[in-house]
């Protein structure tokens, strides 16, 4: 069974340095002259992201026995939900929320990721509190 980001770690990074950009799944040929010439290497390639989380100690604590422990020290791979996507309305043609008993239909997004090359990190802020630095890899 993969693993799930905890739910006692927070949900959403930080807008800031949160970041997610394409791979590219190019291979590109030197030419003489001219461009270079370009072709599909891989029919579909992981996507960098890039996120920090304000964590507790004892969050602290328990990113790093998921890391170690349900990670098997960050070699396996995880389910987190979609910091964008997850929990925006569903909306009609028109842009209104489709509502069910009154309440607007929320969309469930999740990623499955794998840590990137560099390691996790934490920064001391001060007051028991720090921030963690994850990067990660979001599978096609």
């Amino acid at each position: 069974m993969t693993a799930v980001w905890p739910s006692e770690l927070p949900q959403r990074p930080l807008r800031d340095p949160y970041r997610r950009s394409l791979a590219s799944g190019r291979q590109l040929t030197s030419a003489d002259s001219g461009p270079p010439r370009s072709r599909r290497r891989y029919s579909r390639v992981a996507r960098p992201a890039s996120m920090a989380f304000i964590v507790t100690l004892n969050q602290l604590a328990r990113f790093w026995r998921f890391h170690d422990e349900e990670l098997d020290g960050g070699t396996l791979p995880f389910w987190i939900r979609d910091p964008v996507m997850n929990g925006v309305p569903v909306l009609t043609t028109d842009g209104a929320p489709i509502l069910i008993g009154g309440l607007p239909l929320l969309t469930s997004s999740w990623w499955l990721c794998i840590l990137d090359q560099d390691p996790p990190s934490e920064a001391s802020l001060g007051g028991g509190r720090f921030q963690l630095s994850v990067p990660m890899l979001v599978m096609p």
